[in-house]
């Protein structure tokens, strides 16, 4: 796991925790733990689109 990603993970896993409140009357660890998953796997996805992109604009 990338240290670095850990805040952001967590900022956009509440997010994503604030869209299931109505589905949800107590969020279980369970819960919790698939929305961090979610989260981390989400920021994950969009580094590396970036990196793809920046190394598709480098060679040009």
């Amino acid at each position: 796991m990338k240290q670095e990603l850990i805040g952001p993970t967590a900022t956009l896993a509440a997010a994503l925790l604030s869209n299931l409140e109505d589905e949800h009357s107590e969020f279980t660890p369970a819960i919790v733990a698939a929305a961090f998953e979610e989260a981390y796997f989400m920021l994950l996805d969009g580094i590396q689109r970036v990196d793809n992109e920046i190394a598709r604009r480098e060679k040009l």
